[in-house]
């Protein structure tokens, strides 16, 4: 097309091919035009892209095998968002795996045109999902756009109130405690508390309100925000380890209508220990004894409970957040429509 650069992007016919030039692809300090130069003029070939949202809030990744797309899409943002993901596949059946639990499921909402299918999507906080298109036609169902790709969810009974819970005093903590309500460990008055870092355990007996007969059968525990991890038992059936939003178990197999109880393993980092582990007033806390025989076998006074190589905090250093925070709250799924 010439050895001047266009000021505006030009197309020269090469081939069965086509090349685009100057304009806003040459405004660029480096070899590689602008996405948004880019995007334009694959946008003007009719091209749409492998994937967009109308928030723009979801980042993906699509991989293709010979049996499948794949498409990773996660929300970017520590907020819940509820937007369409458009997809640029047409024909096919979408999936949704969810990668914390395993489960996959079909995606009964989604409307092809244009080349592209549309899928009504929410996520909660940071939460990922693999959107799944086989290539298999066979089994495909019709699109139901009256239903929902996500189980509304209603309130049931919330846990108000005190909680028992239980630290280890091996690690600085109090064996048993009431807390009057849901608090952060760092704002709690016994040191012990404020300090601690490992494993506690939170108790509660609650009675589940009788069922509604607008409610499905699906009944879920969320703990709302847990810092930073925890294993949840109910009537000593384990439910498994909760780590990320959204913070919650399916109880329903669990559950019984009377007499329930609950108890929540919360386990933070070990930051807020060696902060306390530098307080002042901490010089005698701790009787240690080698028994391998170092140092004679003797017991002797520690002013710490953990030991580490390299001092990374100060006396001062901010304190993380720690414990259970809820609320918490027992969920049943509803019928809805979209």
């Amino acid at each position: 097309g010439g050895t001047e650069v266009p000021e505006v992007t030009t197309c020269v016919d090469l081939g069965q091919g086509k090349v685009f030039w100057g304009g806003d692809l040459a405004a660029t300090s480096g070899l590689i035009p602008s996405y948004r130069a880019t995007a334009s003029v694959l946008s003007g070939l009719g091209l749409p892209e492998d994937f967009s949202s109308p928030s723009g809030q979801l980042r993906y990744i699509h991989r293709r095998t010979e049996d499948c797309d794949f498409y990773f899409v996660s929300n970017r943002t520590d907020e819940l968002v509820v937007t369409d993901g458009i997809f640029r596949i047409r024909g096919r059946q979408p999936q949704l795996w969810d990668p914390v639990t395993g489960t996959t499921r079909e995606l009964a909402n989604y409307e092809t045109r244009g080349g592209v299918t549309s899928i009504p999507l929410s996520f909660e906080p940071h939460q990922s999902f693999f959107v799944v298109f086989p290539k298999s036609t066979a089994g495909i169902a019709r699109p139901n756009l009256a239903t929902t790709n996500f189980p509304v969810l209603e309130q049931i009974t919330q846990f108000d109130g005190a909680w028992e819970v239980a630290f280890d005093p091996a690690r600085g903590g109090p064996a048993d405690i009431a807390f009057d309500r849901l608090q952060d460990w760092t704002e709690h008055t016994e040191a012990g508390v404020r300090y601690y870092s490992g494993v506690a355990t939170y108790r509660k007996r609650f009675e589940l309100p009788a069922a509604d007969d607008s409610r499905e059968t699906q009944l879920y525990l969320d703990l709302g925000t847990v810092h930073d991890l925890c294993r949840v038992r109910l009537n000593g059936q384990q439910l498994g380890v909760v780590w990320t939003a959204p913070w919650r178990v399916d109880i329903t197999a669990a559950v019984r209508a009377s007499d329930n109880q609950l108890e929540i393993d919360v386990v933070n980092g070990w930051a807020n220990r060696l902060i306390g582990d530098l307080q002042k007033g901490n010089r005698a806390v701790r009787q240690i004894s080698w028994p391998s025989g170092l140092l004679g076998s003797k017991t002797f006074a520690a002013g710490r409970f953990s030991f580490v190589t390299h001092q990374h905090y100060k006396p001062s250093s901010p304190l993380l957040p720690a414990g259970l925070l809820g609320p918490v709250r027992v969920l049943g799924e509803v019928a809805a429509q979209r």
